[in-house]
């Protein structure tokens, strides 16, 4: 470690007490959701990146998904709370600046979690295999 956003850590403290409060987390996810839904066409690879994420989190809580250490659930969860945080390193009302270092801190947590983050995809299309069609935590857009 040691190369992290100099927020990093301040992110990961909110995140660690996040995950804990069901009602807060949902609340979150669904903020970085419709936020991510319409800005979808300007960054397409952070934001899918980030609607991963949030059905990770979603699976996660939920029970349905627990092959993934708490460890790297906060930190995804603290990439989700960066992201829906109005004011962080550069506020988002400052036009595509804004945005642009949300998706930044998404894809550093993305280069930090691929691995675990592709082995929820993996499941989430087993998933919907065995079930025949779209499940509760299939893939919304």
């Amino acid at each position: 470690m040691g190369d992290e956003p100099w927020f990093f850590e301040r992110f990961t403290k909110r995140a660690e007490k996040g995950v804990n409060d069901r009602e807060s987390l949902f609340t979150v996810l669904e903020s970085a959701r419709n936020k991510a839904n319409r800005n979808r066409s300007a960054f397409s690879e952070g934001i899918d990146a980030l609607l991963s994420f949030i059905r990770l989190v979603l699976a996660w809580v939920r029970g349905e998904y627990r092959d993934i250490s708490t460890k790297t659930v906060v930190m995804i969860v603290a990439a989700i709370i960066y992201f829906v945080a109005p004011i962080d390193a550069v506020p988002d009302f400052i036009p595509w600046l804004g945005f642009t270092d949300d998706l930044a801190f998404v894809l550093f947590v993305l280069s930090r979690v691929r691995e675990e983050l592709e082995k929820f995809i993996l499941w989430e299309g087993e998933a919907e295999d065995q079930n025949g069609s779209p499940n509760n935590h299939s893939k919304k857009k």
